[in-house]
């Protein structure tokens, strides 16, 4: 019972923290949405690319974890070279 407590008030404030993250987002100015876009971008990627190496670490061959780490060398590339930000008009 006391789980299920302590799981409802995280999600509760996660999505709390979530929706401020979003108000305060939507107030910025377009430069800094763009520095903030591509900040998330490189994040995903680096997410991405240690899944990856994770789960190959642990098998050797494990066509996921390659995939991962192609996805988040190609995101890395496409916004180095600023084809990813630059595309989405939001």
């Amino acid at each position: 019972m006391e789980q299920g407590i302590f799981l409802t008030l995280v999600v509760f404030l996660g999505s709390l923290a979530l929706g401020f993250f979003i108000l305060r987002a939507s107030k910025m100015a377009p430069e800094k949405k763009k520095k903030a876009r591509a900040l998330f971008w490189y994040a995903y990627a680096l997410f991405f690319f240690v899944n990856g190496a994770i789960r190959v670490f642990e098998s050797y061959y494990n066509p996921i974890g390659y995939f991962y780490m192609g996805f988040a060398i190609l995101t890395t590339y496409f916004m180095y070279k600023g084809k990813l930000v630059d595309r989405m008009h939001l």
